[in-house]
């Protein structure tokens, strides 16, 4: 956004909480727990397409539940619940949208993910994790976001138009999804994280 001529201002933009947060170089004390879970509660997974709005901080807490029945590690949970926490603000860019973008310039999808990097090192710094997970850690997140995509597929997206990319059948019991308002969701998701903070 220009100022003034001949001055440019970095991307940055302005949060539910009133406060800035710089898009290129995000700091950690520019990152709030509750621009996270408000935002995150008001974000329509699957691109808003589902009967009911099943938003990416109830994904993630399904995601954390799931983590959870596998291990007891608070970090690994936390991580898992901060896993989407970039979006809060670079809104849910859809698996196949990210397909598409590669399809169409490889680079692209790059430089979003490059973003997304970015933004997660500094949530993750903020709440105590390290900036780039241990790979058992990203691997454990992984399939718990897949095993949820599948729950969450089958529960507001079927019947199927086409086939979905093979997704892993969950091994352990996965909880009903009780979709609530964005009010209601934000708060369940705060008080999570703030559970798992040290």
């Amino acid at each position: 956004m220009p100022d003034d001529v001949g001055q440019v201002i970095a991307p940055w933009m302005q949060t539910a909480s009133g406060r800035a947060f710089d898009l290129l170089t995000p700091r950690p004390a520019q990152v709030s727990l509750d621009d996270i879970a408000h935002a995150l509660a008001r974000i329509a997974r699957f691109s808003g397409h589902t009967p009911e709005v099943w938003s990416v901080a109830a994904h993630s807490r399904l995601v954390t539940r799931i983590v959870a029945q596998r291990s007891s590690d608070r970090e690994l949970r936390l991580a898992a619940l901060l896993h989407d926490a970039h979006e809060a603000y670079l809104g849910d860019m859809t698996r196949p949208v990210k397909e598409a973008l590669a399809w169409l310039d490889p680079g692209a999808r790059e430089t979003w993910r490059l973003l997304e990097q970015r933004i997660q090192g500094a949530i993750h710094h903020a709440f105590g994790l390290p900036a780039f997970l241990p790979v058992a850690w990203s691997d454990a997140i992984h399939h718990a976001d897949a095993c949820a995509l599948h729950v969450e597929g089958i529960m507001f997206m079927t019947p199927f138009a086409r086939p979905w990319h093979p997704l892993p059948v969950p091994d352990c019991p996965v909880p009903a999804l009780e979709p609530c308002s964005p009010a209601e969701e934000a708060r369940l998701f705060a008080t999570l994280l703030r559970d798992l903070l040290p």
